[in-house]
This record gives C-alpha cells, sequence and structure tokens, in this order.
C-alpha cells in the first residue's frame, strides 16, 4: 500500500513539472508550412529586431551578445500553456523591467501558440537545430546550460536570467525576486 501511495505521489509531481521539462514539444520541425515563411533564424544583433509577426531562432551566444549591449538585462524564458505559480504575463515581467531600468527580452521555448501572441518584444524562439536534438527538453537544458555557464538543475531550474554589465549573475524561478547589482 505505501509503494502504491509513492508511485501515485511520484506521478503526480511529474505531471505538474511537465509544463517545465517535456519532449514531445511543438518544434520548428512540426510548424505548419505557411507558417514557416514567418520564421527566420535571427541573423542580426536582436537589438535590430522588432516586435511583427516574425518569429526568429537564436542560440545562448546570441542572448548572450544582447545581454552585453545593457547594463541590466533580464531574459524570460517563457511557455505559454505554463500555470504553474512561477509563470507570469510577459507584459507584466516587462513593466516590473521598465520600473527598474532593466532591459527585457522574452524567449519562447517552443513554436506552440507564438504566432497568435501578442508579446511586447521580439518574438525570439530557442533554435532547435542549433542544439541537434529533436527531444525538446533536452535543447532547453543546452540552452539554459549554454547561457548560464552550469547545468539547469544546479541552478534549480530557473524561469528567469538576470545579467549584469553583460555577464550571467543569477536564475530565478520568480522575476520578483531579483536582486538588481547597485554599483556604489
Amino acid at each position: 500500500m505505501k509503494a502504491t501511495k509513492i508511485l501515485i505521489v511520484s506521478a503526480i509531481a511529474a505531471t505538474l513539472t511537465a509544463c517545465i521539462r517535456f519532449d514531445n514539444a511543438y518544434t520548428y520541425k512540426k510548424v505548419k508550412p505557411e507558417l514557416r515563411e514567418r520564421v527566420k533564424l535571427a541573423d542580426v544583433p536582436i537589438d535590430l529586431l522588432n516586435a511583427t509577426d516574425t518569429v526568429y531562432r537564436v542560440n545562448a551566444n546570441d542572448i548572450k551578445e544582447f545581454a552585453k549591449q545593457h547594463k541590466d538585462v533580464l531574459i524570460h524564458e517563457y511557455l505559454y500553456c505554463c500555470k504553474g505559480k512561477y509563470c507570469a504575463n510577459p507584459w507584466a515581467v516587462k513593466k516590473f523591467c521598465e520600473e527598474r531600468g532593466i532591459t527585457y527580452c522574452i524567449i519562447y521555448t517552443t513554436y506552440d501558440e507564438i504566432f497568435r501572441l501578442n508579446t511586447p518584444t521580439p518574438k525570439l524562439v530557442i533554435d532547435n537545430d542549433f542544439y541537434d536534438t529533436r527531444w525538446q527538453g533536452e535543447c532547453i537544458d543546452r540552452f539554459e546550460k549554454d547561457l548560464m555557464g552550469i547545468s539547469p538543475k544546479e541552478a534549480d531550474y530557473p524561469l528567469y536570467f538576470y545579467f549584469h554589465d553583460g555577464k550571467f549573475v543569477k536564475g530565478y524561478k520568480w522575476y520578483e525576486d531579483i536582486e538588481i547589482i547597485k554599483i556604489n
């Protein structure tokens, strides 16, 4: 009986965390042909992209280059269907950042619903081809490791990545927990 309860609790926990790490995601290869023409590799700096209907594929190097151009940057890894306590509306996060002088950048982990979403910044999505895996969870892990320089597990799987003077400072589960670096 005890083993059954443990199995049930484990199954429920795995289901609840599936929003963050999953492997059967809507990747570029699953995008409908008529929408693929709106997906482009980001071949210019992120600062030069506009919030349009175009979706730009990026990797961690693109994001780090973007962070080098600004004093304080918050990268928001966004999954549209996330309903957990650490999931936030991009417009609320953008407002939070503007009030604190932080440059805000949102990156989507999948193509789910990205084409119909109205977002406050250019539509950036992790480039699956760059990370050479068909498993979305593995792709996200590789992207985050490249972005932070440590494994996502070591950083406790953050959704928000704070950079100061172009250097990764810390990953956070909740954007309001960010401690902005103060220069004396």
